[in-house]
């Protein structure tokens, strides 16, 4: 299951950019998923390689 780690999120917005799929957006201070199962689904996990502060996990 893929995650967001709020407390190492800057808000970069990386992953948002990173999804081929819309599948992020931004929730107040920190992003989160729209639909985590589509995600969890999702080949590529550009967002979790293109985030820099490794906040997104594969748990």
């Amino acid at each position: 299951m893929i995650k967001i780690i709020k407390e190492k999120c800057i808000s970069c917005i990386a992953c948002i950019s990173a999804c081929p799929h819309d599948c992020i957006r931004v929730d107040g201070l920190f992003v989160s998923f729209k639909d985590n199962g589509f995600c969890n689904n999702c080949d590529e996990k550009y967002c979790k390689v293109l985030c820099p502060t490794g906040a997104i996990i594969l748990d």
